[in-house]
């Protein structure tokens, strides 16, 4: 089975390559060769059922960069050579490859590739990497701003207990040092003061 090199159609004007792949007699000689012509821009990458994320971007190119298949903007793109693009120099022949890397037009993507079986191309799909993080960015800011305010809450609720506390404590504490010094016994009526405004706890002591 051989793939061959793009060449435009000399009717049609579109890309194309040939398939071609030998028959053999019983021999094994070759007896003759089936040979397809694909036109390009009707290969289509991302079927119905698996819609691709926005903005992201899937092509095929071969071993020196050529884009044999693209989605979106197939006939912008067939037949341009990608082998300048940052993330083109991640692929290795025969290997599937991951990482984050400019794409033609500058926009961060983070790609994945893996190797087309009997050829020398590759299947690549690239997601910018706002449409990836955007969202969590988003909900980050959502989260850092409920945290922010609970925290502000939680604050407050603790100034108003210790506050509500604190006073009647400093009062009881100044009761206590004004019976070390005087017998008048004025520091034991504070605890049963109408209205003492403080927990029961604090009452009681």
């Amino acid at each position: 089975f051989t793939v061959g090199q793009l060449i435009r159609g000399i009717f049609t004007g579109h890309w194309i390559t040939i398939v071609a792949h030998p028959v053999v007699n019983e021999r094994d000689e070759i007896h003759g060769i089936v040979a397809v012509a694909i036109d390009l821009a009707s290969v289509r990458l991302a079927p119905q059922s698996v819609a691709l994320p926005q903005h992201a971007e899937a092509r095929v190119v071969d071993a020196r960069g050529t884009v044999i298949a693209s989605s979106p903007a197939p006939e912008k793109w067939i037949g341009q050579n990608l082998a300048h693009v940052p993330w083109f120099k991640l692929l290795e022949p025969g290997r599937a490859a991951t990482g984050r890397a400019a794409d033609a037009e500058g926009v961060e993507h983070i790609y994945g590739a893996v190797p087309i079986k009997d050829t020398t191309w590759h299947a690549v799909v690239g997601i910018p990497v706002d449409v990836v993080y955007g969202p969590v960015r988003n909900h980050l800011v959502s989260s850092a701003a409920f945290s922010l305010i609970a925290l502000v809450l939680a604050a407050a609720l603790a100034y108003l207990v210790a506050r509500r506390t604190a006073g009647p404590v400093e009062e009881i504490a100044a009761a206590a040092r004004q019976a070390t010094h005087s017998a008048s016994g004025s520091g034991s009526e504070l605890a049963h003061a109408e209205g003492f405004p403080a927990p029961r706890e604090i009452q009681t002591l």
